[in-house]
This record gives structure tokens, C-alpha cells and sequence, in this order.
């Protein structure tokens, strides 16, 4: 089956070799990871981050409670999808926010009253968010309009389930990143403080000040060339992570074609 497979990659790829075959490529919407704080191994500890939704829209609820988690981008980035890790889903969804830093310390803290009501630079409510089960839920929203953030300057992002039952709390996973802990509110103590953990998630979308990368230069001359075509082949056949194109951890025809976007797309 390897051979018949790699002997089809040979006809296929000679069509970046030679124009004028008819040559195929499926696209796919690239997004790069600008900041990973992954999950703890194991489910870890999670801690409450969750408001109850009253139905008459006075909530005061106690148990309330708000967590807030710190990052810093080495380059600017136009962040158009956030991914976390925490407990089931709850019965609402969740609400996303971005912050910056509070001008008025140089502690670990975010601006929560800031200009406009909630403090928060962004905030968008996720009713159905793309849900993936393991050790931990992790979950994956797509923002409405991209959010820009500077490099080296930090910001927070805060998820917050909402639950339709009194009392009942939705826990966002921990990373032991050792970014500075969490920011963190707890309605009923009338006071904020830190937790010493770091929460899971990962912040994707386009890198604004990144030198653009060339993936299928697998000699790593600088030239796209027949020896980065060969490279790829032997990689392929050798189920070498090289010829991964897609990251799924398969080698088959979308690694192919990825390679051939990426070698039609030249280098910068």
C-alpha cells in the first residue's frame, strides 16, 4: 500500500516540476499559534470561573466568580480564534474578554475598570462553542472581528461559563506555564487576588510582524527545487513528521497537498 501510494505522489508532484500537467490542490485556511499556555498532564486542578444568569437580571449571586489569565506576545498578532481547556461544558456557553494590563501597577493585573462598563478591550458570549472531550474539555470559539494585540506588552484574557443553576460552578484548567498565576474574583469576597497556578488556553490567528516562514524548503537552502520535492518523498515514505504538512499525525494526500501549496506558494 506504501509503494502504491508513494508511486501516486511521484505523478502528483511532478505537476509542480512540470507547469504544464493539470494539477489539483485543495486550500485551507492557515492560522498561526501566538501564544500556548497548555493543560497540566492529567485533568490537574481546576478552578471556578462561572456566573450564575439570573433570569431577572439581578445577579448577586456569592459563589460568582471571574478568573483572568496573563500573556505576552513576542510578535503582534491579530488574534481571531481562542482555545481553553476546564470542566464539561456548561449549560449556556461561556463569555470571552481581553483586558490590559492596569496602567496604575506593575503587578500582574488587569485594567477591569477600565473606559467602558466591564473594563474589557473585547467580550464576546460563545452559546455554542466546537467542543472536544479527554482529560480535560478543551474548547475552541472563533471571534467575531480579530483582536490586535501589541508584542511584548501584556494583556489578559478572561472565560467565564454561565449556568442557568444557582450555585453550580464551571472550573477552567490549570498550566503549569508558571506565568505569574491568575487573576482572580470571587463574588462573596468582596476582594480580588492570586491563584499560584496559570490557566490552559491557546490564542491563534495571523502573526503581523513574523518573517514569513517557507515550510516546503525541506533542504533549507533557501530555493524551492526537485531536492525539496525528493526530501518531501522520502519523508513521506519514511513517516517522518517532516511530511506532516497537516500536524494530524497521518501521512496521506492532505499532507500532500499542503506541500504543494506551500512549494507553489514559493519563499519570501
Amino acid at each position: 500500500m506504501r509503494n502504491r501510494t508513494t508511486s501516486r505522489l511521484h505523478s502528483l508532484l511532478g505537476c509542480i516540476l512540470i507547469p504544464s500537467l493539470l494539477c489539483f490542490a485543495s486550500s485551507a485556511d492557515a492560522q498561526d499559534l501566538l501564544y500556548s499556555q497548555p493543560p497540566t498532564t492529567g485533568a490537574g486542578v481546576t478552578w471556578p470561573s462561572s456566573f450564575w444568569v439570573d433570569p431577572g437580571g439581578e445577579n448577586d449571586l456569592d459563589s460568582d466568580s471571574m478568573a483572568w489569565a496573563s500573556f505576552t506576545l513576542e510578535n503582534a498578532g491579530s488574534v481571531t480564534q481562542v482555545r481553553w481547556w476546564g470542566e464539561a461544558m456548561p449549560p449556556l456557553g461561556f463569555t470571552v474578554s481581553f483586558y490590559v494590563q492596569d496602567p496604575n501597577t506593575v503587578a500582574i493585573q488587569p485594567d477591569i475598570f477600565g473606559a467602558n462598563p466591564t473594563g474589557a478591550i473585547y467580550e464576546e458570549t460563545f452559546p455554542f462553542p466546537i467542543v472536544q472531550g479527554g482529560a480535560l474539555t478543551m474548547f475552541t470559539v472563533n471571534l467575531a472581528t480579530p483582536v490586535v494585540f501589541d508584542a511584548d506588552t501584556r494583556y489578559f484574557v478572561s472565560v467565564v461559563g454561565l449556568t442557568p443553576v444557582p450555585f453550580a460552578t464551571w472550573g477552567w484548567g490549570a498550566s503549569d506555564t508558571h506565568n505569574g498565576g491568575t487573576f482572580y474574583w470571587v463574588r462573596g469576597q468582596h476582594t480580588y487576588s492570586h491563584l499560584p497556578d496559570d490557566r490552559a488556553f491557546e490564542l491563534l490567528g495571523d502573526c503581523l510582524d513574523c518573517v514569513a516562514p517557507c515550510p516546503a524548503d525541506l533542504t533549507g537552502d533557501g530555493v524551492l527545487n526537485f531536492f525539496d520535492v525528493s526530501a518531501f518523498l522520502t519523508a513521506f515514505s519514511a513517516s517522518d513528521p517532516a511530511a506532516d504538512f497537516t500536524g494530524d499525525g497521518s501521512f496521506d494526500f492532505f499532507d500532500v497537498s499542503a506541500f504543494l501549496i506551500a512549494f507553489t506558494g514559493g519563499c519570501p
